[in-house]
């Protein structure tokens, strides 16, 4: 049986202070909000009982659900990211230097490793018992949840893909590996999982645009196409998030300027 890992202790020493620092300035935010009244209180932590000890779980009040998450398995990204950081590298998978980066970077999938850590997660997932399944549109973790909950799949318990559940963007260049699939092509891999409720659609394809090329009918003008992005016809651009990040609608409040 495989040991359980801490996935924050194994990050590299830069990542985790990023995470800390993003931790932090979260709760702060939302202690004062929720101080100042401006921010309901609209979960709590419980104790993780039934799946860690197998007693029964705590009487929930009435109206309240009881959430478990689980993170993705290793994706080959997290190799990559080890290698480079073990090289002496900061990682660097972005819109500049796509050609010279794995393709498989770009919304990646489990290793072996990452799908043996899902199938180690059963026992626990299956005593969850869960209703409904939520997972990121991001392939690393719609297999991490098939695999893990594979007792309950079977089951026909619904799942659906959120977009509001995969990585948040921290500037206009995000990395090949935060970037998604369209979301045509990733209901056509995962057929059991819902991506029509809540994930975005691919952007519209610009008239006469070439492979990869998008355009939104908001910005345009100025010479040389205006609006239109180019991934070079790697399927970036079928993920609007990404896209939006190379637009000028991608500058918006507390980002970049």
């Amino acid at each position: 049986q495989m040991a359980a890992r801490d996935g924050f202790a194994e990050s590299s020493p830069q990542d985790r202070e990023r995470i800390s620092r993003w931790a932090l300035d979260f709760t702060t935010v939302k202690q004062a909000a929720e101080f100042f009244g401006r921010r309901h209180r609209r979960f709590r932590v419980l104790p993780d009982q039934a799946p860690a000890s197998g007693q029964p779980a705590s009487k929930l009040p009435p109206g309240v659900k009881r959430v478990h998450f689980i993170r993705h398995g290793q994706g080959h990204h997290n190799v990559w990211r080890h290698a480079e950081f073990s090289a002496g590298r900061a990682p660097r998978a972005k819109r500049g230097n796509v050609a010279e980066v794995p393709q498989e970077l770009h919304d990646p999938h489990l290793t072996e490793t990452g799908r043996e850590e899902a199938i180690a997660a059963q026992v626990r997932a299956e005593k969850c018992a869960p209703e409904l399944l939520v997972t990121s549109p991001m392939r690393r973790a719609a297999e991490t949840l098939l695999l893990a909950f594979e007792g309950a799949v079977k089951r026909g318990v619904p799942i659906v893909a959120h977009e509001l559940c995969r990585e948040q963007f921290r500037g206009l260049d995000p990395s090949l590996y935060d970037g998604r699939k369209g979301r045509s092509a990733l209901a056509n891999e995962f057929p059991q999982i819902d991506f029509s409720r809540f994930v975005l659609p691919e952007p519209r394809v610009t008239a006469g645009g070439g492979a990869g090329t998008r355009s939104h009918p908001q910005h345009g003008g100025g010479g040389g196409g205006g609006g239109e992005i180019d991934d070079g016809g790697g399927g970036l651009s079928d993920d609007p998030l990404w896209w939006l990040g190379g637009s000028p609608l991608g500058r918006c409040e507390g980002g970049p300027n």
